[in-house]
């Protein structure tokens, strides 16, 4: 892959607009909440919150089973032993700023290579829509936060845009990184099987299944971390004992168990922050319906991943977070921005709607603390 200056100018200069404009929104949260000595970090404290506290006590003790009732478990390794490994050697650095520091450069990488990924599928204009749109969705704060979502994002987009090259054994190194970063990885195996086959001719044979076999690294590294859980931990399942026992997580099948639910929460319990949730299941499933419609230009791998992505929280029996976890099907932004192309409307709309809802969402998420991130 050639680093000429068009791979990268664009989404950089993208991802530094979009990070100054969430550091400036968190900030402006921040100082409505300040105490009179309040720093920087006083400042910018609302990055660290919620999973952020999770991810920083994995980086500075692991999972030790005797802290937070070993809940622990329910997070993935890889963005903790980045944070540990950014802070260890650099003086002043502790988890907090080293988490943001990881989140940040990993979100510059990520948003390259979904560049990158989006120019396979669209023209310029409609590949410089794509990275926009997902640097200034709603949620898209998470990717400054203490959060594995911009690590996650530029390990998956690596994995499918080397898998599109047809180098399998480096996708799947990638795509096994991918998911001991987020469970959301495992929606890369379908993903990663078709590519495979389409290599192979879409045939069976020899070359199938040489195509196939780098796959096995994603089921290799989802059970050794299962197998040094139960090592550290004592459970055989921790990170599903972890999910229940810590959020009320399990399997939810069938699916409209988990809108049930939600209805319960909304009308019965008055909590209206669930519609936020309504509504971007609504729009990450529309998008994911046009992925597929416009499969033949958009990519069907690409649209295998994010149905993937888009539905794996449903099995775990939640709709919390549901804008959030969009974020990392990032394929819906290639639908978004072909929709924009065609639809100058919509282009428009986005852009203003995005910036109006991230604000309100920092606000309510971080001072009100009413809105899961």
């Amino acid at each position: 892959m050639a680093l000429s200056p068009s791979l990268w100018r664009y989404p950089l200069l993208v991802f530094a607009a979009s990070r100054a404009l969430v550091l400036a929104l968190v900030a402006v949260e921040g100082w409505t909440s300040r105490q009179p000595d309040a720093g920087l970090r006083d400042l910018l404290e609302g990055l660290g919150a919620w999973d952020g506290e999770w991810y920083r006590m994995l980086a500075e003790h692991g999972y030790d089973p005797t802290l937070a009732h070993g809940n622990g478990a329910a997070f993935r390794p890889l963005y903790p032993l980045a944070m540990r490994a950014l802070a260890a050697p650099l003086p002043g650095i502790d988890a907090f700023w080293a988490g943001i520091i990881v989140s940040h450069l990993a979100f510059a990488v990520g948003l390259c290579l979904v560049y990158r990924l989006a120019q396979a599928s669209l023209d310029e204009a409609g590949a410089r829509r794509a990275v926009l749109y997902l640097a200034i969705a709603p949620f898209a704060f998470v990717f400054s936060a203490d959060y594995a979502e911009s690590l996650f994002l530029a390990l998956a987009a690596g994995c499918l845009l080397l898998a599109a090259r047809g180098r399998m054994w480096s996708a799947a190194g990638l795509g096994a990184l991918a998911l001991l970063t987020r469970p959301l990885g495992l929606a890369l195996v379908p993903a990663l099987a078709w590519q495979a086959w389409v290599l192979a001719g879409r045939r069976r044979g020899p070359a199938l299944w040489r195509g196939l076999l780098p796959i096995l690294l994603l089921p290799a590294a989802e059970l050794g971390f299962a197998l040094y859980l139960w090592w550290r931990t004592g459970e055989l399942l921790a990170t599903a004992q972890a999910q229940e026992r810590g959020w009320g997580r399990g399997l939810s099948f069938p699916p409209w168990l988990v809108i049930d639910t939600a209805i319960g929460k909304v009308w019965g319990e008055g909590e209206l922050r669930y519609l936020v949730h309504y509504a971007f299941v609504a729009l990450w499933a529309l998008l994911v319906w046009v992925l597929w419609r416009e499969r033949a230009r958009l990519g069907t791998a690409n649209a295998i991943f994010a149905t993937g992505a888009v539905l794996m929280p449903f099995a775990a029996g939640s709709l919390v977070s549901a804008g959030r976890f969009g974020l990392s099907a990032f394929p819906v932004f290639l639908a978004l921005a072909w929709l924009a192309g065609i639809r100058p409307w919509l282009d428009t709309t986005t852009k203003v709607a995005s910036g109006a809802l991230m604000a309100a969402f920092i606000w309510l998420a971080f001072d009100v603390g009413t809105l899961v991130p």
